[in-house]
């Protein structure tokens, strides 16, 4: 329970940032980063404590997503709208793998890795 406060820091930042300097910046920016800082953290784009446990699938409305997005060790699931080939696999990053997806287009064929 110790990272709640860490993690609700960091989404908060996101908000303060949109907020205070408006859309466009980098997730992750200077103008964000300032903020954590200012409310006593370390920014990090990941979470540096503990291993944050998330369910392998998620459910999907039928329809409401195009892609699923794969991991090739553990399969666990993530789904969206457009294609995110930045996404890594959480759980398997955190054991040092290279969390590596295969995106799958529901309404077509396999997109390219």
């Amino acid at each position: 329970m110790d990272q709640i406060p860490y993690i609700l820091c960091h989404e908060a930042a996101h908000i303060a940032t949109f907020l205070l300097f408006g859309a466009g910046l980098k997730p992750h920016g200077p103008e964000w980063a300032s903020l954590v800082v200012a409310a006593g953290f370390t920014p990090s784009a990941r979470y540096p404590g503990a291993h944050l446990s998330i369910p392998a699938t998620q459910p999907v409305q039928t329809g409401r997503f195009r892609y699923a997005h794969q991991c090739l060790v553990c399969q666990t699931t993530r789904w969206a709208r457009r294609p995110v080939r930045a996404w890594r696999c959480a759980e398997c990053l955190a054991l040092g793998l290279t969390g590596e997806m295969k995106l799958i287009d529901t309404q077509g064929q396999d997109a390219a890795p």
